[in-house]
């Protein structure tokens, strides 16, 4: 049985999708499971998992991965694999009583990548518009001839951006 989605029940856990996977050569199993990591990567800077170097660390288990995302143990250790030799990950094997850390990467030219409104990743979270506004790109007056080429170009940005770069 499902609900329709309403002010009272919007509550419930989701993760983040990072933008730059859309673009990467990542299947589908890399991409949920770099993001179920980077999820639980927060988990870990609350519970103070962070090395001497300051570097927030995971451990969640081949088996558990599997079970979370319903994929068998091999899939799981050959998307670990695909994710550390795309650098996105790093895992650190401890001795034996103690389970791998995992290090969840993010890569420079996500930190440094603009969005459409001109400001980086860096400078914080997107403001959304509230209560359906359109966040298209609005003009106010007829621009100026020099100014139809930029208005053209931020426009095409935002729609690769929104597409990950693919064409519609």
């Amino acid at each position: 049985m499902t609900k329709y989605l309403t002010d009272d029940n919007a509550h419930f856990h989701f993760m983040r999708f990072p933008g730059f996977l859309l673009s990467s050569d990542l299947n589908e199993t890399c991409q949920i499971l770099y993001m179920l990591l980077l999820d639980r990567s927060g988990l870990s800077r609350k519970n103070g998992w962070v090395d001497e170097e300051g570097h927030v660390f995971v451990h969640y288990s081949i088996q558990k991965l599997a079970n979370d995302l319903h994929k068998s143990p091999t899939t799981i250790k050959d998307s670990l694999r695909t994710l550390e030799n795309h650098d996105l990950i790093r895992r650190v094997r401890q001795s034996a009583p103690k389970p791998t850390r995992i290090y969840v990467k993010i890569p420079e030219e996500a930190l440094l990548e603009k969005r459409p409104d001109g400001i980086s990743a860096r400078q914080g979270p997107e403001i959304r518009p509230v209560n359906g506004q359109d966040s298209g790109l609005q003009t106010v007056r007829i621009p100026a001839t020099n100014q139809n080429k930029e208005i053209r170009k931020r426009k095409t940005d935002y729609l690769n951006y929104e597409c990950g770069g693919k064409t519609l």
